[in-house]
């Protein structure tokens, strides 16, 4: 049964009240979506890497918002920068399959380690060496850096929570991490610029400095990361893994291939979309419109404000629906929404239409990753994570090298590109999965205490 008006109501006056203190209003069975959508409603360690999330999102937008302007501040041409990202799109994708299965075997805490030490490496390269091959070796390292922390680290979270709460906690994370890469555009926009002017120095290392800061917030991390905890009780031996057995020696479950396969097969779909269009937006304002860097920054915050807003009504949408349903429905709205965005003659009607293609393309992303979990055999979470999003990443790494050249003979052409791959997509997904959908129980049913809130 679906919460009602008096829920929602006490959930959005007290979500901020939850999230900064541990207040005990909130718990208990009359309010039991507000309790799952607070950060007071979890254990200690999700609670570390909520705050690990929030300092991602401030680092990380710090790096990734400005590399693109940077890469036009340095007076590359599109089709250049086009294989800059791609090559960071394609980075990021190439490790995915092998740094699942490793933080499935030998342990995910090591590969989110791992990873965030090649996101903090990655904007110091680029801050203290010049030319073309350093950019690619920043992008190269954050790529990797990328791959190796984002599927361990949901899969880790993901062992946190029981299975019906799963995806309240995807969906309050990637809130948390939206907002405070929300709160870091804000600034971000305005950072090389003010900071050329304090520090007297050009604008090109105001960007430096600006990236420099981004990894220092980044390495803040380390101490929530290091307090966490897995259920493993030694690393896999090459001779276990070489026998499909995981850390205690037991046979893992095999992997359920034809579902993962059409659990990545949309995914494919939309990455070719995506990579045509998401990785030039910043860009796209400057050459169509002559918008200002401030601007742009401005735009993208209030962008992820509402994205993150939207992170926290998808659970509800789902668990009302269906996870299926509620992916197919706002997707098909971006879709509507995308193809406004060349056919819209002004800034304005055009920075609308970017919002609501990207608030409604993103928000169900993490109902899909905690769908594509819930598919297969716990065992193989991370290995499932890091499928989906290899197939995502490796066409959306690939196509912004095509992309650039089109950029350069018509701006418009890939929108309509991307909706057309964003259509099949959406329609091939809920096609094959409109029968397995999730219509949750209510909450207050079952034992949703989680394994690590004893």
């Amino acid at each position: 049964m679906s919460p009602g008006p008096p829920d929602k109501y006490f959930y959005f006056c007290h979500l901020w009240t939850a999230v900064h203190h541990d207040s005990e209003l909130i718990k208990g069975p009359v309010v039991p979506h507000a309790h799952l959508m607070s950060v007071s409603g979890y254990g200690p360690q999700a609670k570390s890497m909520m705050y690990a999330t929030v300092l991602g999102g401030i680092g990380g937008n710090f790096f990734w918002f400005l590399f693109t302007l940077y890469l036009g501040e340095q007076m590359y041409s599109p089709g250049t920068i086009g294989i800059i990202l791609m090559i960071m799109g394609f980075t990021s994708t190439l490790p995915l399959l092998p740094a699942g299965y490793l933080g499935d075997r030998f342990g995910r805490k090591r590969m989110i380690l791992i990873g965030l030490t090649m996101n903090v490496v990655s904007p110091i390269v680029v801050v203290f060496t010049d030319g073309f091959l350093a950019l690619c070796l920043g992008a190269v390292l954050w790529g990797f850096g990328s791959s190796f922390y984002g599927p361990s680290f949901l899969a880790l979270m993901a062992e946190k929570v029981s299975d019906r709460k799963r995806k309240y906690l995807f969906s309050m994370q990637s809130f948390v991490g939206m907002i405070s890469g929300a709160c870091t555009l804000l600034v971000a926009g305005f950072m090389p610029s003010y900071l050329a002017g304090l520090l007297h120095m050009t604008v090109t290392d105001g960007y430096r400095m600006t990236f420099l800061l981004g990894a220092v917030v980044l390495a803040f991390e380390y101490p929530f990361l290091l307090t966490l905890s897995e259920d493993r009780k030694e690393p896999l031996t090459l001779k276990a893994l070489a026998k499909g057995k995981d850390t205690t020696g037991k046979v893992v479950t095999p992997i359920p291939w034809k579902t993962l396969f059409m659990l990545c097969l949309p995914m494919v779909l939309i990455g070719i979309g995506a990579g045509l269009i998401v990785p030039f937006f910043q860009l796209y304002f400057i050459w169509r419109f002559n918008t200002p860097v401030e601007i742009i920054g401005i735009l993208f915050a209030i962008t992820q404000f509402f994205w993150g807003l939207a992170y926290l009504i998808m659970p509800y949408f789902s668990d009302r629906i269906g996870s299926v349903r509620a992916i197919t429905i706002v997707q098909t709205f971006a879709i509507f929404a995308l193809l406004g965005i060349p056919l819209s003659p002004s800034f304005h009607f055009v920075a609308v239409m970017y919002v609501i293609r990207m608030v409604s393309m993103n928000a169900a992303w993490p109902i899909l990753q905690s769908y594509s979990i819930g598919q297969v055999p716990k065992e193989h979470s991370s290995f499932t994570l890091s499928a989906t999003n290899f197939c995502f990443n490796v066409p959306k790494g690939l196509t912004p090298g095509i992309a650039g050249y089109i950029y350069e003979y018509n701006l418009e052409l890939p929108f309509f590109i991307c909706a057309a791959f964003y259509l099949i997509s959406t329609i091939l997904f809920f096609l094959v999965f409109k029968d397995r959908d999730d219509i949750g129980a209510p909450l207050g049913h079952e034992d949703d205490t989680g394994p690590e809130e004893e």
